[in-house]
């Protein structure tokens, strides 16, 4: 059974409550434990049985022995969940795989997927847009799309870092909603789900955000809050907003601009997931944000060069850094 202690802090633990909540006969994995899977895993186990897949053993056993972690305002919320090492996830039984690993995963992934059954339901947590063109290979008869709007970071392998809570806003990309639908109808305000319609939209409105705010914060090093704060950096975002509407026409508005800037004002202190994986050595997302846009643009004979000149700058980060092998 998954439960949540809270405590103030690691030497107050002992004074802490067990949290228990009435579960939901729905069995819910999550695959992946950086940060999103951590914290998805930690706070979905309020309501269902959940199950987190990791990659590594030591993070496995880790979570095993110490649960997981999430540090917020002051406070610390400990969940126990189930985990297995993803190497051992070949009696996968459960309703809803939340699949939360980088976008460059995927498709290595794409056989493991295919060896589910049909039956298993996905819903796909990823930055970017690339992965869409993966999700025609798979099996499963039910496959959603969701983007997150929570800011956390993982600082050790049970430990994650609560930023700023936010939305996670999700729609059927094939399939059935229903399962989806009951999903978030079991989830309450503290952790909200939101509903949409229209995939597309969906993921355009998160595609555009993170291709303005994270390739820029990465290139200039700096927190997402000087991008409007330095107006020269305004002068880049807003050149960045111009060639992104050329691509996608039908998102060139001031109500489209001003969500990416209210995006930016929330998160003023936060430093992008594109700037933390460079500064930590990790590969980023830029192919499947940034190159995603322009392989578009090359399918409509569109000029992008700042959009392809600022994709070459993470690119020579990466190679610098020696993670585009």
């Amino acid at each position: 059974m998954n439960e949540i202690k809270e405590h103030e802090s690691r030497e107050d633990c002992r004074q802490g409550e067990w949290m228990m909540s009435i579960k939901s006969e729905m069995k819910i994995g999550v695959i992946g434990g950086g940060s999103i899977g951590l914290y998805y895993a930690a706070n979905l186990s309020k309501w269902f049985p959940v199950t987190l897949y990791t990659r590594t053993s030591r993070q496995s056993k880790a979570i095993q022995e110490n649960g997981i972690a999430l540090r917020e305002n002051g406070r610390e919320k400990r969940a126990i969940v189930r985990v297995k090492q993803l190497t051992e996830a070949d009696s996968i039984d459960e309703d809803l795989l939340l699949v939360a690993v980088k976008q460059y995963h995927l498709q290595g992934m794409v056989p493991f997927f295919q060896q589910l059954s049909p039956d298993v339901s996905l819903l796909f947590l990823q930055n970017g847009m690339g992965h869409l063109f993966l999700l025609e290979q798979l099996p499963q008869k039910n496959v959603y799309l969701g983007t997150v709007e929570h800011g956390v970071l993982k600082e050790q392998d049970t430990i994650v870092q609560v930023r700023g809570r936010g939305m996670t806003n999700v729609s059927v990309y094939r399939g059935s909603r229903q399962l989806l639908e009951q999903f978030v109808s079991q989830t309450n305000g503290s952790f909200p789900f939101q509903f949409h319609q229209n995939y597309q939209n969906m993921m355009m409105a998160k595609l555009l955000a993170n291709a303005m705010i994270n390739p820029l914060t990465a290139v200039l090093k700096v927190p997402n809050g000087e991008l409007i704060k330095n107006p020269y950096y305004h002068q880049l975002l807003t050149a960045m907003f111009t060639e992104l509407v050329s691509v996608f026409p039908k998102y060139k508005s001031d109500a489209t601009f001003n969500k990416v800037l209210e995006i930016i004002q929330k998160t003023a202190e936060n430093r992008s997931s594109m700037l933390t994986d460079l500064e930590n050595g990790r590969k980023t997302e830029i192919d499947a944000i940034l190159g995603y846009v322009l392989k578009i643009a090359e399918q409509e004979q569109i000029s992008t060069p700042m959009i392809q000149t600022v994709y070459w700058m993470i690119k020579g980060l990466e190679n610098h850094l020696g993670l585009d092998q």
